[in-house]
């Protein structure tokens, strides 16, 4: 799967619950990806710890999309967790 693929599938996520609003944001030592719009609430940190995190953005994406599709069909996270 491409990173082309994984970035679609999760925008069409992202509008299916969240009107499109979806988070990608690279830091020093990871990337994180998940729903909505940071903004500076003095809630940023509690943001940001709840995104999806992978050591690149491919597998971040892989993960957030994983962990999406498995919370949508009532399957367990930790039985899909390969990376």
């Amino acid at each position: 799967m491409t990173l082309e693929v994984l970035i679609g599938i999760a925008s069409e996520l992202a509008k299916k619950d969240f009107g499109g609003h979806l988070a990608i944001m690279k830091f020093t030592t990871n990337w994180r990806v998940g729903y909505g719009t940071p903004y500076d609430d003095g809630h940023t940190r509690d943001f940001i710890d709840l995104l999806t995190e992978g050591d690149t953005l491919y597998n971040a994406l892989l993960n957030f999309v994983i962990g999406e599709l498995c919370r949508r069909a009532g399957i367990s996270r930790v039985a899909v967790d390969v990376i």
